[in-house]
């Protein structure tokens, strides 16, 4: 935990914030300019998002590897604020059903994602950033709201002394 901390620091400190792209000129270019003078293309649905002025970060991995406790540590170190999918979607009622049988409950990805979007996402993908997100998987979500995506691991024997001591269930 302690080496990713450092790297997401190294990785902070390395990539300063990019300044915020001109906005768009709707003006036709005067005669003989050349297309390095005319203003950028309007973005569309396929365009990138825009750069946004600090990174977004998301951590994954097996529940019981660290996911929250790396996020929080991270969160606080940047000054970011952390988004913990399974708490949020549990608090603002995001979850589809409980699942007696593995003692879970079950998100419902769509309204999920509809909360993040605005939040993390940006709504167009760009926003200002400085998020740390953290759930167990990660292809929920569009690759365009991540800078860093952070795989945690574990080794088992470890994994399986930590998830009963945290009330996981067996399953």
């Amino acid at each position: 935990r302690e080496v990713v901390l450092l790297k997401a620091r190294r990785w902070l400190n390395q990539n300063p914030p990019l300044p915020l792209p001109p906005p768009h000129s709707t003006h036709r270019p005067a005669r003989g300019s050349t297309l390095r003078d005319q203003p950028p293309p309007r973005m569309g649905k396929s365009a990138p998002a825009p750069p946004r002025s600090r990174p977004n970060i998301l951590i994954t991995g097996t529940p019981g590897t660290g996911k929250s406790s790396l996020a929080e540590r991270v969160a606080a170190a940047a000054g970011f604020t952390q988004y913990d999918v399974s708490a949020v979607a549990k608090q603002e009622k995001l979850c589809a059903e409980y699942d007696e049988e593995l003692d879970t409950y079950v998100i419902d990805e769509d309204k999920v994602l509809d909360h993040m979007e605005e939040r993390v996402g940006g709504g167009d993908g760009g926003g200002e950033g400085g998020h740390v997100v953290d759930y167990h998987s990660c292809d929920l979500f569009p690759e365009r709201w991540f800078d860093l995506v952070v795989v945690l691991t574990c080794d088992n024997g470890e994994l399986y002394s930590r998830l009963p001591a945290r009330g996981d269930s067996e399953k």
